[in-house]
């Protein structure tokens, strides 16, 4: 028996640690050693394990390497210790042997993190550090900016020297003299850090302040290529002015309304002020839209265009003749004179730095520098005894206004302009009101003349022959305006009227009845409605007869709706009817 018990515990015991070597290589560990006593179970054929098909030295070495790993949670694998599922057992012990084989190498492969953002972050460092920045972060941003709109820096330095300005542009230029010029300090730091380093290459704030270094007499050059550049717009805008000046004092002088309309405004003001002077000054224009009568509350511009309208109809609205004169009163001419003097200034300056460059250049570029400067400088003398010309003007222009020599000076041609176009605007927008309120007066005059009337209608006419006795009727008076008549005279004239139709149908009816243009006697015999049956025109003619004819009796009292005193059965719904009413309803 005990032998029997013996061998028994000892089978028992080797089923065990067989199990849970199987459930320990399921879930991927080491397998424990076999108790002792007992030998070791003999290892699977060909390799073959439960982990797709292939043994764990051939996954263990993708541990090594950057792999996607699966965060998940292991599920236990062991017989559940309820009765009833331990001969069901675990399901990750049926899914063993239901695996496909298949290559883990390839899976992992594909799930390996790859490494070569490190790489190129090394190499854009390199590089990096292979170019030679000697300038301070500010400056050398600054020119890296500027060089954004500037052309590649190997052209820079040929179009300077040339004056070629389809390669750089005015702007560039100024760009060039306000931030980019180098300084001997940056030239110098610039050349001993290239000599210390001259594997290294220089960025391109470097390169550029170097090739502009090469450049002899660069500020020179660059001065001189803007003025040569700058010069033609300066001279519009200081002539430009000047001629406007001038046209607007013309326009002022020779405009008939302006003239008609000043005279108009002094005679008004003598009416209201009860004086007799014989001018005013141009500044109380600004004051002639704000004075208004206390009955209608129109300003005065409102009863001086009002008069200019019905007093001098031929005149013009004052605004469209005045073009010079509001260009004139937005320019500033105190400005206009500093202008002239700047560019005298720079057309000097201009002469001495040819000289600089003539020192060390005898290119031909030189003498065709030379000639236009002699030019420019004979135009801007030109220019000055034209602003010389037209201040004197200006002044003759005030003391014919009547300005006293002491207001003189306090008068700019931008303020005095600016009050004559601001007054002529306002008389502009007044005058159109005026005429158009002329305009629907006139109209609202022609509707009132035939509001409430009808046309008069042609004598009646005998037709001779076989005529048409019907086309008197049809005619109407167009040339003459309509009769004013009353409700009884019309009625009598249309009485008389209807009359004479009575006899004529019965003076046709004993005549024999031929046929005229296809209407026989019998047509003329009926009533005015079988006449005025036949055409449109004579409906109308019909509507307008009864119309006329038409007498309503005044009513003395109102009419009343037939079931007024009707009431409804409907609030049975809600009230309870009286006796006497039931028995007078009748169902």
């Amino acid at each position: 028996m005990r032998k029997i018990a013996t061998g028994v515990s000892q089978n028992s015991v080797a089923e065990v640690a067989k199990n849970s070597s199987i459930i320990i290589k399921l879930q991927g560990g080491i397998p424990p050693p076999p108790p002792l006593g007992i030998i070791p179970p003999p290892p699977p054929p060909g390799n073959l394990l439960l982990n797709g098909g292939l043994n764990r030295g051939d996954i263990s070495p993708a541990a090594n390497k950057g792999v996607l790993k699966l965060h998940w949670k292991p599920a236990t694998v062991e017989q559940p210790s309820i009765p009833s599922l331990k001969q069901k057992g675990s399901f990750w012990n049926t899914v063993d042997g239901q695996v496909p084989t298949f290559d883990a190498k390839k899976i992992v492969q594909l799930f390996e993190t790859k490494k070569e953002k490190e790489a190129t972050v090394k190499k854009v460092a390199e590089t990096k550090s292979q170019t030679l920045s000697v300038l301070p972060l500010k400056r050398s941003q600054a020119i890296n900016i500027g060089l954004t709109k500037l052309p590649p820096i190997n052209v820079i330095p040929a179009a300077i020297m040339k004056f070629d300005s389809l390669v750089l542009n005015k702007d560039g230029i100024e760009k060039i003299l306000k931030e980019m010029l180098p300084n001997p300090k940056e030239i110098e730091e610039i050349a001993n850090k290239q000599a210390e380093n001259p594997e290294m290459t220089l960025g391109n704030a470097e390169q550029f302040l170097m090739k502009l270094d090469q450049i002899p007499c660069l500020k020179e050059r660059l001065r001189l290529w803007l003025f040569t550049l700058d010069y033609k717009n300066a001279e519009k805008d200081i002539a430009e002015p000047l001629m406007d000046m001038q046209l607007a004092m013309k326009e002022m002088e020779e405009s008939k309304t302006f003239k008609v309309a000043m005279g108009m405004l002094l005679a008004i003001g003598n009416s209201l002020s009860g004086t007799d002077i014989k001018g005013f000054y141009l500044d109380y224009l600004t004051k002639a839209s704000e004075v208004k009568d206390p009955v209608y509350k129109h300003t005065l511009t409102y009863h001086l265009a009002e008069y200019m309208v019905e007093h001098f109809s031929e005149g013009t609205d004052l605004y469209s003749e005045f073009g010079a004169i509001a260009r004139s009163a937005r320019v500033d001419y105190k400005e206009l004179l500093d202008s002239l003097i700047k560019l005298e200034k720079d057309c000097k300056s201009s002469w001495e730095c040819l000289a600089t460059i003539s020192k060390n250049d005898n290119s031909n570029m030189k003498q065709k520098i030379n000639d236009y400067l002699s030019d420019v400088a004979q135009r801007i003398h030109q220019l000055k005894a034209i602003y010389t010309v037209t201040k004197n003007r200006w002044h003759a222009f005030l003391l014919y206004f009547g300005y006293s020599v002491d207001e003189i000076p306090n008068q700019t041609p931008n303020d005095v302009f600016k009050m004559v176009t601001e007054f002529a605007l306002e008389y502009r927008t007044t005058r159109d009101k005026i005429l158009q309120q002329k305009k629907r007066l006139a109209e609202k005059r022609e509707r009132n003349k035939t509001r409430g009337k009808i046309w008069a209608l042609e004598g009646n006419s005998e037709t001779a022959g076989g005529g048409d006795a019907a086309a008197p009727l049809r005619r109407r008076n167009h040339g003459n305006a309509p009769m004013v008549q009353n409700s009884q005279q019309r009625h009598d004239e249309m009485s008389k009227m209807l009359a004479s139709m009575a006899e004529d149908s019965t003076l046709r009816r004993r005549a024999p009845a031929t046929a005229t243009n296809g209407i026989n006697g019998k047509s003329f015999g009926g009533s005015v409605k079988d006449l005025v049956d036949n055409e449109p025109e004579d409906e109308i003619l019909n509507g307008l007869v009864k119309a006329a004819t038409l007498q309503t009796d005044p009513r003395d009292q109102r009419r009343r709706a037939r079931q007024f005193n009707r009431k409804s059965l409907r609030r049975t719904r809600t009230l309870k009817m009286v006796d006497g009413q039931l028995e007078t309803c009748n169902y």
